[in-house]
């Protein structure tokens, strides 16, 4: 695996616990409009039946997601750890706002002071540097 590929991980599995989110968002705004008819007329079980279903999806998604969300938290953890080995700050920094924070780049050559182009050459220069680190 690169260290590109590596750094990237965070950002996919960040964006896996936000889609699980959304979703458990979506189940309970369902579940809040789900309403059982209590007007005394036998009809079908379906309604029921719909909030069960939704009950369960929701409980699995919920587990679902406190599971990616330790996953984010421990490769979190992981990369900022792998950066702190890093000898040069510069490297540091730009790894850490390109891959952790998920800052564009022309937000970090502007908060760096550099131009795009060096932001680029730096940026190579740092997952090179990191490799060596992983591979440590």
């Amino acid at each position: 695996m690169t260290a590109k590929e590596y750094l990237l991980r965070y950002n996919a599995i960040s964006k896996r616990a936000t889609m699980l989110q959304t979703e458990i968002e979506r189940l309970r705004t369902e579940a809040e409009s789900a309403s059982i008819n209590l007007d005394g007329m036998p009809k079908g079980s379906s309604g029921g039946d719909k909030m069960a279903n939704i009950a369960v999806k929701l409980a699995e998604y919920e587990t679902a997601l406190q599971e990616e969300l330790s996953e984010v938290w421990k490769t979190r953890m992981d990369i900022i750890a792998k950066l702190g080995q890093l000898k040069n700050p510069k490297h540091q920094e730009i790894l850490h706002r390109r891959y952790i924070a998920c800052e564009r780049w022309e937000q970090i050559a502007v908060d760096m002071d550099i131009t795009w182009r060096h932001c680029y050459r730096l940026h190579g220069l740092a997952l090179k540097a990191f490799e060596e680190v992983m591979d440590a």
